[in-house]
């Protein structure tokens, strides 16, 4: 999979171009929604990716564990913490979020994983370690709940532009 998706949209990314999903581009799923993972996991492995997108899921409600998917015919595990924090610690690379809380939780989870600055040695995607980043590590979060109200969304596009993250949805 070579082909790249490009975000033109020049509102709240101060009109650059950045590319936004590549073929090494790696998830966290909020929600145990292991019936969508494995739908991805089987596009990834139909797309010829040499790894799967999905990096965890995380579920508030349980302990952490793993869960078994497949991978083609191949049986493989995959991790499901507890927070959020814990999910990105773990999985560094993982640029996206893919939000299936419902619509109580929703909005909370979305704040949380704009807020989270990015994990590894520097604090920020320039580079510098002043600690004062404005971008998050999830550079794109998809909201899949419905009928979060509108003053809550333009809220979290508010903050999203200010950390340099993408919002698809809410109701994607």
């Amino acid at each position: 999979l070579n082909e790249t998706v490009e975000d033109n949209v020049s509102n709240g990314f101060g009109g650059r171009t950045h590319q936004l999903f590549h073929s090494h581009s790696r998830c966290i799923v909020w929600g145990l929604q292991v019936k969508a993972v494995q739908s991805m996991l089987d596009f990834d492995y139909a797309s010829h990716r040499e790894a799967p997108s999905v990096a965890a899921l995380v579920y508030p409600f349980s302990d952490p564990h793993n869960v078994k998917v497949y991978w083609g015919s191949s049986e493989i595990f995959l991790p499901v913490y507890k927070t959020l924090i814990e999910a990105s610690t773990s999985s560094p690379d993982a640029e996206i979020l893919i939000n299936f809380g419902s619509l109580r939780v929703a909005y909370d989870v979305t704040m949380e994983a704009i807020s989270l600055d990015p994990v590894g040695p520097t604090t920020n995607r320039n580079g510098s370690c002043n600690g004062l980043s404005n971008g998050s590590q999830f550079k794109c979060i998809a909201i899949i709940a419905e009928g979060i109200p509108e003053q809550m969304t333009r809220r979290l596009i508010c903050r999203a532009k200010q950390r340099n993250v993408l919002i698809i949805g809410p109701a994607t």
